[in-house]
């Protein structure tokens, strides 16, 4: 993972605000008052967020979580264990310092200490870096060791709002996606100095607007107002990232309060992504700032700009605390939270504390997302002041929930009615403080169910099928594991750990916040089930659990499905037909089937639009797939495959014309593909991640996503049933000299690519099945031992899925390996000249398609 983060860089950025005084104009805001609401003590905090006095039991405050806090400084950390000892096997301190040194700052260690008095039995882990952006790669690469999935991370100083490369903070974003990281980020920063504004310029007149908002006078903001004090060299900082390779020019002016201009500076002269405007006064005065786009023939490109503002007083419009978000405020994702922090008033209320970082995302979404305590009392009487105190509560209530996305659970349970009147939506956050009522009972928790459930003894397995819902799992990998019971007692199965289990388990991805009526399949190997249960009555316990959540959870409201397992036909004599077959058609000739017994090609064929894929209607049946482990090492051995449903598979790879389809569209980004001379080419130069996205545009466009017929990649045994359309040889097509007729390959593709469909087809009617380009499948790479739940059709699946498979070779693939069987491994972040992809779709039954 170091990999990813090994060239991020923040251009470091040290401000100060000194005391100030005016002579005239109008009497600024009372600073101090507004960053100091009165502090609640720790009790307090907790019956504000919810926890109530029975939280123990409901909360993961436990010996099995821990807790990350990322931070600057543990300064006291050694002196605090040495008169604790009792926490020492519960904290592991990490230095990622140059030279493993500690420093003096104490922030961190009082996040910790705030922490072990909200979370009294938890672990935690305490890593100290010195660029915590720049030392990302290092930071989640422990957390994975140590088995951390929740983190606090400070990122208040105002030295991260500024030089950061989206193509940095996306790798960032990647990593706490595959890993399920959730950061609570401590939304803090100084908004009275530092600030952050969408580009904007709605009138088109160059002038630059600081919000897309209007004045109370329905006038574009455009002008922000500060205080300069006399005698003091002033410092207007205005930066943006240089994402157009220094094509942007901007122009940073001062003008008085009759709106002339008093100075300019720009980088006109210079590809720099930056402009100082230096200005001193004899008196204290206020003027106002103003930002001119000067990009030659054309706007720019930048996204959003940053003004640090040294020896001034930020004073009206949005450099008034409105739109200052630091770096990771700014990026919408499921395992990023933006944190702010309140305190209370006088009556009670709550009241947000200036270092909470108000303003938008990227895409102009308030945040932050949710606030916590964080004017804190502690039991010594020391007062904690700041944004970081509030993730230990946060982390806390939400920890237990991580089955679910942790985004849409904050949503559902959240409330903005205990804030103090007239503050703003950015002041109050997205979605305002915990609510206690509605975290014991809300639309998450209430929407777990299992319906239709049936079980099936067949072919060696107990299976279990249900319709399964569940909300708030927007783009999570969740695991379903059917556990199944005698009473009260597991089943005696030995785990590693000595625990007495038997289980089935699925992998799942919900690309939507609902899951709604998912059909599931979890299997159970006859060979796992003791004979002593053969028409017993016994009962199935649904758990679900993620990646940040190993330890299965029973899904909430979902009540023990009770059945009687028959075993007749019992493990024994399954498990010795089944190697019958399997040493048969290991045996069997290798050459193709009859003429008389070959599946015919479907003449059914569609497309769903203009510019959609034309698929081809598979027929169902039985074939092999594999090949003799002796003429390629990358194959599976060789097994029966079943395709049962209705499944359409993609006449031709995915094109450069499809693909540009879903470029014009938004969907996909713009490539170049190596040797496409056409709009018929295929597709190369994509990821399996790349396919994914395609896959996404295209089922948005048909309204397919989410549901079962939507369009994907095949399965490995799918591909392998459709490449061989019944052909039971080495080759797809039989001996072979029939490859130079039905594949571009080594012998005759002349080292490129070739328009889609220029050869024979099979017997189903599928062109280029074999050539031409690596088609991407979805299985995550697998070793072979076994059949890996891949002979039903269904795409292989692991938890920690670092490679996935391509089927088929392409134009530089030799005879020896034009096999359906032979199969290669990528990362899914590569991409090649030598890789494309085809589509898929699992029919509904009946469907006249």
């Amino acid at each position: 993972m170091i990999k990813y983060y090994s060239h991020l860089a923040i251009v470091m950025c040290t401000l100060f605000v000194g005391s100030l005084a005016y002579a005239n104009g109008p009497k600024p805001t009372n600073i101090e008052g507004l960053e100091s609401p009165l502090p609640m003590t720790v009790v307090q905090a907790k019956e504000r967020m919810g926890f109530g006095d029975d939280s123990d039991k409901h909360f993961i405050i436990s010996k099995k979580f821990v807790f990350t806090i990322i931070d600057s400084g543990f300064g006291g950390l050694q002196q605090w264990l040495v008169q604790n000892p009792e926490w020492k096997a519960k904290v592991s301190y990490i230095s990622l310092r140059k030279g493993k040194k500690r420093s003096s700052n104490n922030h961190g260690f009082d996040v910790f200490r705030t922490a072990t008095s909200v979370m009294p039995k938890a672990k935690f882990i305490l890593i100290e870096t010195q660029n915590h952006l720049a030392q990302m790669g290092n930071i989640l690469m422990t957390m994975q060791k140590k088995g951390s999935h929740f983190a606090s991370m400070s990122l208040g100083h105002r030295e991260y709002l500024g030089k950061v490369s989206t193509k940095q903070m996306d790798a960032i974003k990647a990593a706490l996606t595959k890993y399920q990281f959730t950061f609570l980020k401590s939304a803090g920063n100084y908004r009275k100095v530092s600030h952050n504004f969408d580009y904007v310029d709605r009138d088109e007149d160059r002038i630059l607007e600081f919000s897309h908002k209007t004045d109370k006078n329905g006038g574009l903001i455009e002008l922000n107002k500060i205080g300069i004090v006399k005698n003091r060299p002033s410092t207007i900082n205005l930066s943006w990232e240089n994402s157009d390779n220094g094509q942007s020019r901007f122009e940073l002016q001062l003008l008085d309060m009759d709106k002339k201009i008093i100075k300019t500076a720009s980088n006109e002269s210079s590809k720099r992504s930056q402009i100082l405007l230096h200005y001193k006064t004899k008196k204290n005065e206020f003027v106002y700032i103003r930002v001119i786009d000067k990009t030659p023939d054309q706007k720019s490109k930048v996204k959003s700009l940053n003004i640090f503002a040294k020896g001034t007083y930020v004073y009206d419009a949005l450099m008034n605390g409105q739109e200052s978000l630091n770096v990771m405020s700014q990026i919408e994702s499921p395992f990023i939270i933006p944190v702010g922090s309140f305190g209370q008033n006088k009556k009670g209320e709550l009241t947000p504390s200036l270092f909470s970082s108000i303003g938008h995302t990227s895409d102009g979404q308030v945040s932050p997302l949710v606030l916590g305590p964080g004017q804190l009392k502690m039991e010594n009487g020391e007062v904690m002041n700041g944004t970081s105190f509030a993730t230990p509560f946060l982390a806390a209530l939400y920890s237990v929930h991580a089955s679910y996305n942790i985004k849409n659970y904050i949503e559902e349970t959240t409330t903005q009615k205990y804030w103090a009147d007239g503050l703003s939506i950015e002041e109050k956050g997205r979605w305002g403080v915990v609510d206690g009522p509605k975290f014991y009972n809300n639309k998450c928790w209430n929407s777990n169910k299992i319906e239709n459930i049936q079980h099936y003894i067949e072919k060696g397995k107990l299976a279990f099928e249900f319709d399964f819902s569940r909300n708030c799992m927007e783009k999570l990998d969740y695991y379903l594991h059917a556990y199944i019971r005698d009473g009260r007692t597991f089943a005696p199965i030995k785990t590693a750990n000595g625990r007495e289990l038997l289980r089935g388990w699925v992998k799942k991805f919900s690309p939507h916040r609902n899951i709604v009526k998912e059909p599931v399949r979890i299997e159970v190997p006859f060979k796992l089930i003791p004979a002593k249960y053969a028409n017993k009555d016994l009962k199935m316990n649904l758990y679900i659990s993620t990646l940040a959540q190993w330890d299965p959870v029973q899904v909430p409201r979902v009540a023990s499905y009770k059945f009687n397992l028959d075993l007749k036909n019992g493990p024994k004599k399954a498990k010795n037909q089944s190697a019958k077959k399997a040493q048969a058609l290991v045996k069997q000739k290798q050459q193709p089937i009859s003429n008389s017994t070959r599946q015919t090609a479907s003449t059914n064929t569609f497309k769903d639009c203009d510019v959609c894929p034309q698929m081809v209607n598979i027929p169902q049946g039985k074939g092999i797939m594999g090949a003799n482990p002796n003429l390629t090492f990358t194959a599976l051995p060789y097994q029966d495959v079943i395709i049962n449903y209705p499944l359409a598979v993609g006449k031709y790879e995915v094109t450069v014309g499809q693909w540009q389809s879903c470029v014009n569209d938004g969907g996909c980004p713009d490539k170049r593909f190596e040797f496409a001379r056409n709009q018929n080419y295929p597709a190369n130069m994509v990821s399996w991640h790349d396919a994914q996205t395609y896959l996404i545009w295209l089922n948005k466009k048909l309204n397919l996503t989410g549901k079962p017929s939507a369009y994907r990649l095949l399965s490995n045994s799918e591909w392998e049933y459709s490449a061989r359309a019944g052909v039971k040889a080495k080759y797809h097509c039989g001996m072979m000299d029939c490859l130079i007729k039905t594949s571009w390959h080594m012998d005759n593709a002349k080292s490129t690519t070739h328009e889609v469909g220029q050869l024979k087809s099979n017997t189903f009617g599928l062109y280029d099945m074999m050539g031409n380009v690596g088609e991407w499948v979805q299985d995550c790479w697998f070793s072979g031992e076994g059949d890996g739940g891949t002979s039903h059709g269904k795409a292989y699946e692991k938890t920690s899925c670092d490679t996935r498979v391509v089927k088929g070779g392409a134009y530089g693939t030799s005879n020896d390996d034009l096999v359906p069987g032979w199969r290669d491994e990528y990362a899914p972040s590569h991409q090649s000249k030598e890789n494309g992809f085809r589509v898929a779709r699992t029919l509904e039954k009946g469907s006249d398609r």
